[in-house]
């Protein structure tokens, strides 16, 4: 994943970070998440207010870059599921 920086303190521009694809995959498209995985509520949780929306208008998502929020928004899945 290329990660933008959040604020100029940064000292580079971007940076490259792992992530685990299933988060990615639960964050852009939360509705595909299994419901025996996870509860219905949760799923709807996510979808409202962890969505990663790509559709949005942003100098990263244009450049197919992710930004530091929507790597919140992967973890954010993650604890989900794990909880």
């Amino acid at each position: 994943m290329w990660s933008d920086r959040d604020c100029g303190n940064d000292p580079v521009v971007w940076r490259r970070l792992r992530v685990n694809l299933s988060n990615l995959a639960g964050a852009l498209a939360p509705d595909g998440i299994d419901p025996g995985a996870l509860h219905p509520d949760w799923i709807s949780e996510i979808a409202e207010h962890h969505r990663i929306d790509l559709s949005k208008a942003d100098r990263s998502h244009d450049r197919g870059h992710l930004m530091l929020y929507d790597w919140l928004k992967m973890r954010r899945v993650r604890s989900s599921i794990d909880e």
